[in-house]
């Protein structure tokens, strides 16, 4: 299902294909990219069981949305409210400060073993070094 101009409309994907970041689909009905672009920037919705399965240490942004940011310490430091896609590079946690009022959200980059050391989707947490790297 694809959500425009406020409802939600039924679409069949006839088939898909995982890159290294994005999913590539062919929907019913549309010949052509010129056509899809009334797609472009709409969120396209599907069941979660429809989802590929990943491997290990791969994990989609609603599992790690929602997670407990914990420092090495392992002292609470906030929760991951989302996440952006720089595209290019890495992707960006948005995490909610539970420490401090002086700033209610701080951002981090999504760069596993150098600042991410551990995701524990089952625990509901991920483990950072931030510290460490920005004194580098």
């Amino acid at each position: 299902m694809v959500y425009q101009k406020k409802k939600f409309e039924k679409i069949l994907i006839t088939c898909w294909k995982k890159t290294k970041k994005y999913f590539l689909v062919k929907i019913k009905d549309f010949l052509d990219r010129e056509q899809l672009k009334i797609f472009t920037n709409e969120n396209i919705w599907i069941n979660k069981n429809q989802l590929p399965i990943l491997k290990k240490n791969e994990y989609y942004w609603n599992q790690i949305i929602g997670l407990s940011v914990l420092n090495m310490k392992r002292k609470k430091i906030g929760v991951i409210v989302d996440l952006i896609d720089n595209n290019s590079f890495y992707d960006i946690l948005i995490i909610k400060n539970v420490l401090t009022i002086s700033s209610n959200f701080f951002y981090i980059p999504f760069i596993e073993k150098e600042i991410v050391k551990e995701i524990n989707i089952q625990k509901n947490y991920i483990l950072i070094d931030w510290e460490n790297y920005v004194k580098k």
